[in-house]
């Protein structure tokens, strides 16, 4: 059997389309992606960014959770092509693991069921050690969490001794804090841990609601412990 270009994509007529194209497995629920993935020979793979799979909204950005599930779990080094409607330059920024080559290049969405197809066949693969880096950094809770915490670009901006919060550091924190609310769930069962994060996140609601020095300094003291204790 030829290894097969699979594709998650959401229930939808352009899920359709791409099933029409020669050498591609369009799965469209999460069960059944996983395992075509482990069960038969994949030469690449294409995942749509707002995968909508397990009732996720668009804007939860899924495709990116379950691209981080691949790589911890299946070990597969095969490439996988983004798809987005978002500016691929933009959704580097948020998850940096899309600037691996083997994710490589992001398509911007809509694009035509042939060009996906084509990025399919022409992506790189990962080669091992950088799979293993790539999954320490990225796909692993407590790597994926330290990452978040110390190079997320509202958690950064926060961190910066005497450095007040814009707007725009604002709302980037809000965003970082979300995805740290998304991540809770899947870290260890470290009941100090997770109470210190909750912590966090409550400081940075209270932060972004009201920012004034005592809450902003509050926030950042705490993020700062954080930074010391979980460093591997």
């Amino acid at each position: 059997m030829n290894p097969a270009i699979l594709c998650g994509w959401n229930q939808e007529p352009f899920a359709d389309r791409l099933a029409e194209e020669p050498g591609l497995i369009v799965c469209c629920d999460q069960e059944n992606f996983f395992t075509r993935l482990t069960e038969e020979p994949v030469q690449a793979v294409i995942l749509a960014a707002e995968l909508t799979w397990s009732g996720n909204a668009p804007s939860i950005f899924y495709g990116l959770e379950v691209l981080c599930r691949l790589r911890a779990e299946t070990g597969l080094g095969c490439p996988v092509v983004m798809a987005s409607f978002m500016e691929g330059e933009w959704l580097r920024r948020r998850f940096p693991i899309l600037d691996f080559q083997s994710h490589q290049p992001l398509l911007r969405l809509p694009a035509r069921p042939q060009a996906l197809r084509q990025a399919a066949m022409n992506a790189k693969p990962a080669d091992r050690f950088r799979l293993h880096d790539m999954v320490r950094s990225y796909c692993d809770p407590q790597g994926r969490l330290l990452r978040l915490l110390t190079h997320g670009n509202g958690f950064r901006k926060l961190a910066a001794l005497q450095t007040p919060l814009s707007p725009s550091d604002q709302q980037a924190l809000m965003q970082d804090a979300r995805l740290l609310e998304r991540w809770l769930a899947h870290l260890p069962a470290d009941a100090e841990q997770i109470a210190q994060l909750k912590d966090l996140l409550d400081l940075v609601d209270k932060t972004c609601r009201s920012p004034t020095a005592e809450n902003i300094n509050d926030a950042r003291l705490l993020l700062q412990e954080l930074h010391r204790n979980r460093r591997p």
